[in-house]
């Protein structure tokens, strides 16, 4: 697994979809992006359902909401 964290002052729109779709397997390998904005203190990533990984899941975002989230932004729940 792989966490990829984007920080920006202004993301794109586009930049925001991106981030917001299920992990991406390749190889059994998983990329899980995250977006931080760093203006708006806001983060989006995926919180949806995942069908490659899951087993992973609730420790990943736990890791991304303690590790990334709480550091940068002012909540700890997706886009909140």
């Amino acid at each position: 697994m792989t966490i990829v964290v984007f920080l920006s002052e202004q993301p794109q729109d586009t930049a925001a979809q991106w981030v917001d779709r299920p992990p991406i397997h390749r190889f059994a390998a998983l990329r899980f992006p995250v977006l931080v904005d760093l203006a708006d203190h806001k983060a989006v990533y995926w919180d949806g359902r995942w069908a490659q990984g899951w087993f992973f899941r609730d420790r990943i975002l736990t890791l991304v909401r303690t590790s990334v989230l709480e550091p940068f932004t002012d909540n700890s729940r997706n886009g909140a």
